[in-house]
């Protein structure tokens, strides 16, 4: 459903997704994007579908995570890059081509757990930079 308070607008997507963690919204192409913790991929649905509840309309981007979790957008080079707690890496793909890589693999023997994932735009600083948290235990 939707709300309004002052002056920000909220969309609520009811569906059945179990254990939905990171969201990203890409305004030039017009799609909401979240990592599925419980399916284990990272999906997508068009911004114009997203007061419906029909998910037969949300499309999978990356399939074949373990854990995945936060997720940003590189709009200007349309990346989308994750964070994998299951495997300890973080990952990106062409939005619209697929193609996953990992970019980072924790080195530690501990296992880090990362979790939020945050970008610097190419127009700051001519090449994207990528800021993210981790969690480690012993």
């Amino acid at each position: 459903g939707t709300n309004a308070t002052d002056d920000m607008f909220f969309e609520s997507w009811q569906s059945s997704l179990y254990k939905p963690k990171g969201l990203a919204i890409d305004t030039v192409g017009g799609w909401l994007y979240w990592s599925d913790h419980s399916f284990k991929h990272l999906a997508r649905l068009a911004l114009s579908d997203a007061g419906t509840s029909d998910e037969s309309l949300a499309q999978i981007v990356v399939p074949g995570l373990l854990s995945p979790s936060g997720i940003a957008l590189d709009r200007s080079a349309r990346h989308i890059y994750w964070t994998d707690e299951g495997s300890n890496t973080i990952g990106k793909a062409r939005i619209n081509e697929g193609n996953a890589t990992r970019v980072w693999t924790s080195s530690t023997g501990r296992g880090s757990k990362p979790k939020a994932i945050a970008l610097m735009s190419h127009n700051v600083t001519q090449q994207a930079k990528c800021f993210s948290t981790a969690w480690f235990w012993r």
